[in-house]
């Protein structure tokens, strides 16, 4: 048996109350995990586990993954191609990198031995597979999990449609604003300079 962990960070309180939207983003995720209909993910079977987190530290990640025999791992938060910033800005334990500041917890912390054959790890979020060794690469390197994220080198908006990053429209004040969000319908986080795709590391 497989578990599926999805999670989401930073609680936010800017003006898309980014939070909220992270979660949103990672119900939706769970739902085409669990039909299938979310493409190249590790095809969930009868007997598997799916969970859908909040998490505000490295240390919370880690602890999920105590469950061992991890078949998949999404996150969808901020990130840079740096770090993965889980929680609060300043505060211990809320960034996952390796650049050495104070808040920083390194990739190492994650445990290799929790990870099941043919485990996917996919990063949703600004620039996580950007540049010459962006976190989607320090991560890969260190557990030898496939990684999936997105290569884009600017940012990423909330959409409904998913049309924004496939660049078969322009930015919408709903992408931006939590308040003209329909929360009955799928939300997504995409790229803004029109990626369809994540790189695989």
């Amino acid at each position: 048996m497989g578990n599926f962990i999805i999670t989401y960070g930073d609680k936010g309180t800017g003006v898309h109350n980014a939070g909220e939207l992270f979660k949103m983003s990672a119900e939706t995720h769970e739902r085409e995990v669990k039909t299938r209909l979310f493409p190249k993910v590790p095809s969930f079977q009868a007997g598997d586990a799916i969970s859908t987190h909040h998490i505000s530290t490295v240390s919370e990640l880690t602890k999920l993954l105590e469950v061992g025999n991890v078949t998949y791992l999404a996150y969808f938060g901020h990130s840079w191609d740096g770090a993965l910033y889980i929680g609060e800005a300043n505060a211990p334990d809320t960034n996952l990198g390796n650049a050495g500041g104070a808040n920083d917890t390194s990739v190492a912390k994650l445990a290799k031995e929790k990870f099941g054959p043919g485990a996917q790890i996919r990063l949703f979020g600004c620039r996580a597979g950007f540049g010459g060794n962006p976190i989607a690469a320090q991560i890969r390197q260190h557990l030898g999990v496939k990684v999936f994220a997105y290569s884009n080198s600017g940012g990423s908006l909330f959409t409904q449609d998913k049309k924004l990053g496939y660049g078969q429209r322009a930015v919408k004040k709903s992408d931006i604003e939590f308040k003209a969000f329909n929360k009955l319908k799928d939300t997504w986080l995409i790229p803004i300079n029109g990626t369809p795709n994540f790189v695989e590391f």
